[in-house]
């Protein structure tokens, strides 16, 4: 329960969130256990603490050692365990077996960029870095007991006002002087980012990563991909090349008989990529022409059988509607938060309310720009200014949540949930 926060999180997505040691005395755990206040103090047994660091990390360590520095200022205690001697003699020897092949497997990941470092293309591979992980809404890994962040709660690879960034203290030093989690936060990094992009990175929030987790990670998608062409996958030993091999692969899997997905978890942020087989075209199209027989009825629109005549012609009478309405009352931006006041919004949370219907979720989210026409111009070179110029002001956020999520929030539902929802929007914005 303390592991998955009360069930909110699979079991199997967060076993991963814990450091070899931790991982082994949680695998050996008898049926039963029971927690105290204060250490047992029994000579047949030996005391671990278990306690949380501020991001929600579960460690079970030993009572004798000073709890994990993180730099975030803030440990949450548990409580205590007590174990025989012999489970944890078991546990320490199968957490340094574990550690000894995980250095073997690190080594081609410190032969990758001890290679950059005498093509003299380290500090470029550096910035690159920096660039990527600036560009995604949270980065939060362990390695080795320490932890490589970019996000709100805490921010130690890139420099802030406060202190700076690993990744600028590193510039400083040869490789080799690198502390081995460094060297493979830096590579794994890298390799993440080539096989697709920074949204890569959110795979391994709150997970311990390691040199094997990360091969398993980029081998499964790379078989994956390579599977919905009916080919095999041959992946190279280089890391970076490793990467590039599944993030040319990533593209081919789009549309067609494929779908490619991420389920996001809200409390550790890590987002998960998953591929399915699409459904069939004509169930697809039945629930389709369910859901346009249904707006249409609701809208009154010409009658036709086709939905893009029939979406045509809703939406142009919907900006016409709310063209009158807005010059009678005075055209402008509204605060976020508020319901549909236009027409054209009406229709809009329809057609997201539609898919929240149809997918069985508890909440769907649109958005895009509140004035489209401003992108209209004549003169080309004129757009790439306008497009700079625009802030998250300019943009709307349609979220329309659930009848379920409504009884379970009820007022609360606007704060608590859709301004957590428009605020990620603005950051992507």
């Amino acid at each position: 329960m303390l592991l998955t926060f009360g069930d909110r999180v699979p079991i199997e997505n967060r076993v991963v969130s814990l450091a070899a040691f931790d991982r082994e005395v949680f695998d050996q755990l008898p049926a039963s256990v029971r927690l105290t206040r204060e250490p047992a103090g029994r000579p047949d047994n030996e005391d671990l603490r278990l306690y949380f660091n501020a991001l929600g990390r579960l460690h079970i360590r030993r009572a004798s050692e000073d709890p994990l520095d993180y730099g975030l200022e803030q440990i949450i205690p548990i409580g205590y365990l007590a174990l025989e001697p012999e489970t944890l003699r078991q546990a320490a020897a199968a957490a340094e077996h574990a550690r000894r092949e995980e250095a073997l497997l690190r080594r081609e990941f410190d032969d990758a960029l001890f290679e950059a470092e005498r093509a003299g293309s380290l500090a470029a591979l550096l910035d690159a870095i920096e660039d990527s992980v600036r560009h995604v809404e949270a980065v939060c890994f362990y390695v080795d007991d320490r932890l490589y962040a970019v996000m709100e709660r805490g921010t130690n690879l890139v420099t802030t006002r406060k202190r700076p960034g690993l990744i600028e203290e590193l510039r400083k030093n040869p490789v080799l002087a690198w502390r081995s989690a460094d060297r493979l936060a830096i590579a794994a990094l890298r390799a993440l980012f080539l096989s697709g992009r920074s949204i890569r990175f959110e795979e391994f929030n709150a997970v311990e990563l390691t040199a094997c987790r990360l091969r398993q990670f980029l081998h499964g998608l790379g078989a994956l991909y390579s599977s919905t062409h009916s080919a095999a996958f041959e992946p190279s030993p280089h890391p970076f090349e490793l990467g590039r091999q599944v993030g040319e692969l990533a593209p081919t899997v789009n549309g067609g008989k494929w779908l490619r997905y991420r389920r996001v978890n809200g409390i550790t942020f890590q987002k998960q990529e998953h591929c399915v087989r699409a459904a069939p075209e004509q169930k697809t199209d039945r629930a389709i022409e369910a859901s346009f027989q249904l707006m249409r009825s609701k809208w009154n629109c010409r009658e036709t059988d086709d939905p893009l005549l029939f979406f045509t012609g809703a939406a142009e009478a919907a900006i016409e509607a709310t063209c009158l309405e807005l010059r009678s009352r005075g055209a402008g931006g509204k605060p976020g938060g508020q319901g549909a006041t236009t027409t054209l919004e009406r229709l809009i949370e329809d057609v997201v309310g539609s898919a929240v219907q149809r997918t069985n979720a508890e909440y769907g989210m649109s958005s895009s720009l509140r004035w489209p026409g401003q992108l209209l111009v004549g003169d080309p070179e004129v757009l790439p200014g306008i497009v700079a110029a625009l802030t998250p002001k300019d943009f709307f956020c349609c979220i329309v949540g659930s009848s379920y999520l409504a009884r379970q929030f009820g007022p609360r539902l606007s704060g608590d949930v859709f301004r957590a929802v428009q605020a990620r929007m603005q950051f992507n914005r």
